[in-house]
């Protein structure tokens, strides 16, 4: 029985193709200090390439969220499908059979629809937690447009919530979607769009048991010119404000050849640091890969520590703008003076309070 079309196909391997690159990108930098993490980084071109290549695996999920977005809305509304991925009482009373059946109290399985409790489960859990991480990682991709109107202590927040949330989707996709799907049974209809008629008995009877509907050509094909226009403005309106914002704010993670610096006047002042925002601006710059990802410790160079250092800002400014030694100097472009101001009271401020 036919189960997913070409292109529901498609738009499923990119899925996991943005995920497992998100997760390969993310967690080495999550967990930089392991040899591991380190050996990956290396392998993937140094921290610079995994945050740029972390970046792009989120511009190409979020591709695919508008996608899915649009093609949601077209069933719904031009082909009047059924909202069939929405939770409903007869899933409880279905996992509550399922249940009893593998237990034994029950001799016959539950008759499910064409999305079962577990494959609803699978989605929404997903859905939710993709949901999450983009709204915590673009908080991170612009943190000083974001603290304009939040709090500091707001990026920090998402940071944590950004890898916590990618950990327990690992987590969940690894144990219950893997185990649906390649351990109780190998389900090749994402490779092919088919299931077996014994797979539809086990999974999905109760589709078996519904007659085809037929819907009205002439309706659909009146329903399709509308949708058509208002979908493209909407979603032009949506690529062009994601666009913009991921645009806006230069976030300098790109490495840069070391030059001669031109020393100007900050055009901030000291008073308008926040250590909430220097801290996850911190790991964001070139500084992080020397002088390690705490600013304490580098398993790579020999940098000095920097946290709680009795450093006035003039001369932090000036280091920072000059080089030195083994260190380069950073352009206002790769690291502007706002950020620099932010950094140095994180750095300066007791255990980064």
């Amino acid at each position: 029985m036919n189960r997913f079309s070409r292109l529901e196909r498609l738009e499923h391997a990119l899925l996991v193709v943005a995920f497992l690159g998100l997760l390969i990108t993310g967690l080495s930098q999550k967990y930089s200090t392991y040899e591991v993490s380190r050996r990956l980084v290396d392998f993937l071109g140094g921290i610079e390439s995994v945050r740029i290549l972390h970046r792009a695996y989120a511009i190409l999920l979020i591709a695919v969220v508008l996608y899915h977005l649009l093609i949601v809305a077209h069933k719904l509304y031009v082909k009047g499908l059924p909202a069939s991925l929405l939770p409903h009482r007869r899933d409880f009373n279905d996992a509550w059979h399922w249940a009893l059946y593998n237990l034994g109290v029950r001799k016959e399985r539950p008759r499910m629809p064409f999305f079962n409790f577990g494959e609803k489960w699978d989605y929404w859990n997903t859905a939710i937690g993709v949901l999450i991480m983009l709204i915590t990682g673009l908080m991170m991709w612009n943190p000083v447009a974001v603290t304009q109107i939040f709090p500091g202590q707001s990026i920090p927040t998402a940071r944590l919530i950004h890898g916590a949330e990618a950990l327990f989707l690992l987590a969940t996709i690894g144990i219950w979607h893997l185990y649906s799907v390649f351990i109780k049974q190998f389900n090749f209809s994402m490779l092919n769009g088919r299931l077996t008629h014994m797979q539809m008995v086990r999974e999905h009877a109760a589709v078996l048991d519904e007659k085809p509907v037929t819907r009205d050509a002439a309706d659909m094909q009146e329903r399709q010119r509308r949708f058509i226009p208002a979908a493209t403005i909407v979603l032009g309106l949506l690529i062009a404000g994601i666009a913009l914002f991921l645009s806006f704010e230069d976030t300098a993670i790109s490495t840069v050849p070391r030059e001669e610096a031109h020393i100007f006047s900050p055009q901030i002042s000291a008073e308008e640091g926040n250590a909430d925002v220097g801290e996850s601006l911190w790991p964001t710059l070139r500084c992080a890969t020397c002088h390690g990802e705490d600013a304490m410790t580098s398993l790579q160079y020999e940098a000095p520590p920097l946290r709680n250092v009795d450093l006035p800002f003039d001369v932090f400014y000036q280091q920072v703008r000059v080089g030195g030694g083994e260190m380069p100097a950073f352009s206002a472009e790769e690291v502007p003076d706002n950020y620099l101001i932010h950094v140095w009271t994180w750095l300066t401020s007791a255990d980064g309070d």
